[in-house]
């Protein structure tokens, strides 16, 4: 779902301001032989860059820095001190990197790692939004140094924001009383069609970076988007048992003319159905249900599986444990 090893990774935004808010960048160096040099900006702006010996990493946080995107680069000679570039014929080795946030004052944690240079998309998908019982951020930034963009955010199929991202330049749209999904962010390098709402043709799909961050209660949460959809998807587990816990299995459709039939399985048992219309959702529940590992399946065309075609759908499961927010996309096996 966006996360590959790399030496070259991407952030929608950096909160080290906010209230009750802690925000360390960590960068690691897996190489058990090989030095690396690392650098990390914040809107375009170089915050900290050093050396790496093999095994090592830094856990560096910038007080009072609210800003994005965020970006970690790797190189395998030091970069350039004028320029901040890793000047050729340089290399830019792996690294592990993530973003890990204490809030509420630090009683709630989050990671999220990063989205890999490679795995930028122009297209990204999530389940579901809700500024209704959460507050909830559509986030999306423009990770070209030297190009603008056009953006457009839709939910449940309907235009929600539209506009232009200079190079470097990010957006923070939230939607007061919205509460559905599929969430759905595209790029295009002229402004969206009016009429519409298409990309038109010859116009491509520049690479975004977008994420959902939400509050809920005490807990805040970040999830990438997904720019690779699927037809089945898994999960270690499911957890409606334990005191303190609920939990959804969120499937949407993507599409906006066919219908999809999907199957929610638990521990090799069917636990949900049914028909999902063009642009739609399910947030299905299993009351006092525990176990795994936790399928879903969709497809087209009959509503028997044997005779149908595989479908994308989007899926995910979101917890609530003890009033703390988590949410994790469906994983697809090879």
């Amino acid at each position: 779902m966006g996360v590959h090893f790399t030496g070259h990774y991407y952030w929608t935004w950096y909160d080290n301001k906010g209230a009750g808010m802690t925000d360390w960048v960590m960068v690691a160096n897996p190489s058990v032989s090989l030095d690396v040099f690392y650098q990390i900006k914040i809107a375009g702006e170089v915050k900290d860059t050093g050396k790496l010996g093999h095994g090592g990493r830094v856990t560096p946080t910038f007080p009072g820095v609210m800003n994005g995107p965020v970006e970690v680069t790797s190189c395998s000679a030091a970069f350039n001190v004028y320029t901040g570039a890793c000047d050729s014929p340089a290399t830019s080795p792996n690294l592990i990197a993530s973003q890990r946030v204490l809030s509420n004052g630090g009683s709630a944690f989050n990671e999220v790692p990063g989205t890999s240079a490679e795995s930028l998309s122009g297209h990204y998908y999530w389940t579901w939004y809700d500024n209704k019982s959460a507050t909830d951020w559509v986030m999306v930034a423009n990770p070209s140094a030297s190009a603008a963009v056009y953006y457009q955010v839709k939910i449940a199929g309907n235009v929600k924001d539209t506009g232009r991202l200079a190079q470097g330049g990010r957006v923070t749209p939230t939607y007061p009383g919205v509460m559905d999904g599929p969430v759905e962010v595209t790029s295009c390098s002229a402004a969206f069609n009016v009429y519409t709402g298409d990309c038109d043709s010859p116009a491509t799909s520049p690479n975004l970076i977008a994420s959902q961050r939400v509050l809920l209660g005490p807990s805040f949460e970040e999830v990438p988007g997904a720019a690779t959809l699927s037809s089945d998807y898994n999960w270690t587990w499911y957890d409606q048992h334990s005191p303190g816990s609920l939990n959804w299995v969120l499937v949407a459709n993507p599409s906006a003319s066919d219908d999809v039939y999907y199957t929610v399985t638990v521990a090799g048992n069917i636990q949900s159905s049914g028909t999902i219309h063009p642009g739609k959702n399910v947030t299905p529940t299993f009351p006092s249900l525990m176990g795994g590992p936790v399928e879903v399946q969709a497809w087209t065309g009959d509503p028997d599986p044997t005779k149908g075609t595989p479908a994308n759908v989007i899926a995910s499961q979101r917890v609530l444990w003890n009033g703390y927010f988590n949410e994790v996309l469906g994983t697809t096996l090879n």
